[in-house]
């Protein structure tokens, strides 16, 4: 990660910097969106806060390199508040006199953490506010050539129903 492979130095046959290129922009989509995320709908997605406080070292990788260092800095930023919140949650039920629950965290009581350090969170004091994403759907030609092929690899897989892959036609 570091340079060579997302920047189209590394690989090995034809082909491979221009995929690793499309993996690089996969993942800065993926950090775009979660930043969106964060700055723009924080208090409202606790269980993203979640898994990302229990990944967070997933991030690590990508903090120096170039094309998503300013991304996963805002993650880092956002991650930090949330495990400084989790910090004092578990000195004040140590230092209050908690009953036994010191060091024993639950779900229920991360995400009350959570939640409570969420509703207090303001973006501009913690993060580098980028502009908002906006996604559009552009419809294809003939949406059904992909849609009604798929749907029906789902209904055959999940539906219960022995089906005959091999008797089915779909489209002429």
């Amino acid at each position: 990660f570091d340079g060579g492979v997302f920047d189209g130095g590394g690989g090995g046959g034809s082909g491979a910097p221009a995929e690793m290129h499309i993996y690089a922009d996969f993942l800065r989509i993926v950090l775009e969106i979660i930043n969106s995320t964060l700055t723009y709908a924080l208090p409202k997605n606790p269980e993203v806060v979640y898994a990302l406080l229990h990944r967070q070292e997933l991030f690590e990788p990508f903090a120096q390199h170039p094309r998503f260092s300013e991304l996963v800095e805002n993650i880092q930023n956002v991650l930090a508040y949330f495990n400084k919140a989790m910090d004092r949650a578990g000195m004040d039920s140590g230092a209050g006199g908690g009953g036994g629950s010191q060091g024993h965290w639950t779900t229920e009581r991360v995400a009350a953490v959570i939640t409570g350090a969420a509703a207090k969170f303001r973006a501009e004091s913690h993060v580098r506010v980028f502009q908002e994403l906006r996604f559009t759907y552009e419809e294809e030609a003939n949406p059904e050539e992909f849609f009604v092929p798929y749907v029906w690899s789902l209904v055959c897989a999940h539906s219960g129903v022995p089906w005959d892959p091999s008797s089915i036609a779909l489209l002429p």
